[in-house]
């Protein structure tokens, strides 16, 4: 648990565990497909903490498949299921002193058409910016 060569305040790591766990919902996915008039399902969800820095600044990176039509919907297994599109909700900081109340927070989206089986898969198309984020302490290589 070491950033950048020092061991994090204990209560600053507690509360991103604690922010974290809330903010890795599928009901985060969910509410943006049915406020975007999609159907509302998010397949495969997967979660990514992002850090920047000396625990400065955390959000959870959120990614599913989403469709507007049930026909966009491919796969035999509830584990398989996928579509042409790729969502990814981006949180507030999860170390803010404002961002108490996860219920009222405002998420970034970004949604792709993607070519893929998997979501692990959409998601390692984001490597680079993840990495270009990380290393710059900048969220612009995410938009």
């Amino acid at each position: 648990t070491q950033v950048c060569g020092t061991a994090p305040d204990p209560a600053l790591v507690d509360k991103l565990r604690a922010r974290a766990m809330a903010a890795m919902t599928v009901n985060v996915g969910i509410d943006f497909a049915l406020h975007m008039k999609l159907l509302p399902a998010f397949l495969q969800p997967f979660f990514l903490i992002i850090v920047l820095g000396n625990m400065h600044e955390a959000r959870a990176a959120t990614y599913g498949f989403v469709a507007e039509r049930p026909q966009q919907i491919v796969g035999d297994r509830p584990e398989s299921k996928r579509t042409p599109f790729c969502v990814r909700l981006l949180s507030p900081n999860l170390l803010c002193e404002d961002e108490a109340d996860t219920k009222d927070w405002k998420v970034e989206y970004s949604v792709r058409p993607v070519q893929t089986s998997t979501i692990m898969q959409a998601v390692e198309m984001d490597a680079r910016c993840v990495r270009e984020t990380v290393n710059s302490g900048r969220w612009e290589a995410m938009n």
